[in-house]
């Protein structure tokens, strides 16, 4: 899906399975543009939404609201080039349990840990999940974003790795070879 980053935002509305208390959001992207604090991929937008995926400036960052405050991933720099370059794709992954803290990755690295207390997500809210858009601020965000997967588990970096392997370099992930001839030998020649 392509947004321009002016006008362009996509929305699904509210349901239960969007109540995720442990969750993996991953995404590919190609950055166009970055304004304010532009949400990529998002529940609602403004204070105590359950949780969003932001740029401020040059850095992303999860944010999940635990009702008592933010639990927040450490915010990683992409940098200008990156954001102004919309010619590379980045594959992102966001996690977070009420056990342990958000965790947020790029290209199938680890970038951090964040370092607020845990806690659960807020649920049951009647947020709708909002794609490059930010109601809190009427921002909008230039980027492509595909293959956007929500999960209820916390996925394994082994599983983030693999995922990312296999979307990034298909020829180097798997090989496919040639047909193979093989000539039959006839077990019998009697006819019945």
């Amino acid at each position: 899906m392509v947004f321009d980053g002016i006008n362009d935002t996509q929305t699904v509305a509210d349901n239960g399975l969007l109540d995720l208390s442990n969750i993996t959001i991953s995404f590919w992207s190609k950055f166009k543009t970055v304004g304010g604090l532009s949400n990529l991929v998002g529940r609602g937008g403004g204070g105590n939404s359950p949780w969003k995926i932001r740029t401020a400036g040059t850095s992303i960052y999860f944010q999940g609201s635990t009702g008592s405050g933010y639990a927040t991933s450490p915010s990683f720099v992409v940098g200008q080039d990156v954001i102004a370059n919309d010619t590379t794709w980045y594959k992102l992954d966001f996690s977070y349990s009420d056990l342990d803290r958000g965790r947020t990755y790029i290209n199938g690295l680890e970038k951090g840990t964040g370092n607020q207390p845990v806690g659960k997500l807020i649920l049951n809210r009647d947020d709708p999940l909002d794609l490059a858009y930010s109601n809190a601020d009427n921002s909008y965000m230039g980027i492509t974003l595909d293959e956007i997967r929500i999960s209820s588990v916390v996925r394994t970096l082994s599983w983030l790795i693999t995922e990312y392997n296999n979307q990034n370099d298909r020829s180097g992930f798997f090989t496919i070879n040639s047909n193979e001839t093989i000539l039959a030998t006839p077990i019998s020649t009697e006819k019945p």
